[in-house]
């Protein structure tokens, strides 16, 4: 199996890693991270080596919680719904897993969101994980970590 895990930053990446860390994968899974930089950053090496070096991060709490699991990487340009259905599409995913940004910005609501566009477009099976709402608060679930599955 093919899980293609876009990130756009440590914020959705912490949902997305919970997600897939309690997740009964096959032995053997694939997980490709993918960040999408503005074409305009990526001549600035210092953007890239940044979302390198966030990936490698990434990478390696995953493969904490899903040592048998096989992992790869890659920072590329363009525009993330895009850049995100083509990855899926050239790289076969079966799954993509991604984050969802509560905030809505008044471009957001014109042109939509990412996990909505990558949602209507992928042509695979899509997960949005969604942080906790503000409604959530009322739960003391601050100091509550997560269960994680034994290895």
């Amino acid at each position: 199996m093919k899980v293609l895990l876009p990130v756009e930053g440590t914020f959705d990446a912490k949902f997305i890693i919970d997600f897939i860390s309690n997740y009964r994968w096959l032995s053997g899974t694939q997980f490709k991270l993918l960040h999408v930089i503005a074409e305009s950053d990526a001549d600035e090496t210092g953007a890239v080596a940044a979302s390198n070096d966030m990936l490698d991060g990434l990478m390696k709490t995953i493969q904490r919680y899903l040592p048998e699991s096989v992992l790869e990487k890659e920072v590329i340009p363009g525009t993330p719904i895009f850049s995100i259905i083509q990855q899926s599409t050239d790289w076969e995913a079966n799954m993509i897993v991604m984050g969802f940004r509560s905030g809505l910005s008044i471009h957001q609501y014109l042109a939509g969101s990412v996990s909505r566009g990558v949602t209507l477009q992928a042509p695979c099976s899509v997960v949005v994980i969604r942080p906790p709402s503000k409604a959530d608060t009322h739960r003391d679930t601050a100091d509550v970590e997560p269960v994680r599955r034994q290895a």
